[in-house]
């Protein structure tokens, strides 16, 4: 009998075991607060890329240089991106670009990404769908008649 109250009233390991439970906890935090940082830094930076790539299609048309193509606005966007990889992939367009209505000369350049950020949690993880797009003007004159 003295041996069961000597165990039940020893307090030596207590911080110990306090620890464990509460460790769980704190990494779930911890790691949660990564991700969610690491997520909204991917969107923002698909985001400013999209918005550079529509400005430097802008920019290659005014300045007379070769015309932007899908390609073209695509690999320059990609190397604008900068944040965590997550496959962004960038479609380039004209026709209707920034809400117009005419085709025969685009009143601007949109470009649109879509992306997918994985959150890992340990036994798989989960995707996040990041998506954005960016108009920018068309910065050629109209000739007057």
């Amino acid at each position: 009998m003295r041996i069961g109250r000597t165990f039940w009233s020893d307090r030596r390991g207590a911080s110990a075991v306090e620890f464990a439970l509460i460790v769980p906890g704190m990494m779930f935090l911890l790691l949660g607060t990564i991700n969610a940082f690491l997520a909204i830094y991917s969107d923002v930076n698909l985001h400013s890329a999209t918005e550079q790539a529509a400005r430097w299609a802008s920019i290659q048309a005014a300045a007379g240089n070769t015309a932007p193509t899908q390609a073209l606005v695509s690999a320059y966007a990609k190397t604008r991106y900068v944040g965590p990889g997550i496959n962004a992939t960038y479609t380039f367009s004209t026709t209707g670009a920034c809400g117009a209505t005419a085709t025969t000369t685009p009143d601007g350049y949109a470009v649109t990404a879509t992306g997918t950020y994985r959150v890992y949690y340990g036994f798989g993880s989960i995707p996040f769908s990041l998506r954005t797009s960016a108009c920018f003007p068309n910065q050629v004159q109209p000739v007057a008649s």
